[in-house]
């Protein structure tokens, strides 16, 4: 099965929501965190 890729930006659209909001409900959820200036993406 081949994983489709979606930008925050094109999924905070879809959800109805900021981007800044949706990377916030990641950061609450412990998805992803900052490092340095970049953004670390958890295995779910």
């Amino acid at each position: 099965m081949k994983i489709k890729h979606i930008s925050t930006t094109a999924l905070s659209k879809k959800l109805g929501i900021t981007p800044k909001e949706l990377f916030a409900k990641f950061l609450n959820l412990g998805w992803v965190e900052r490092k340095d200036d970049t953004w670390t993406l958890h295995t779910i």
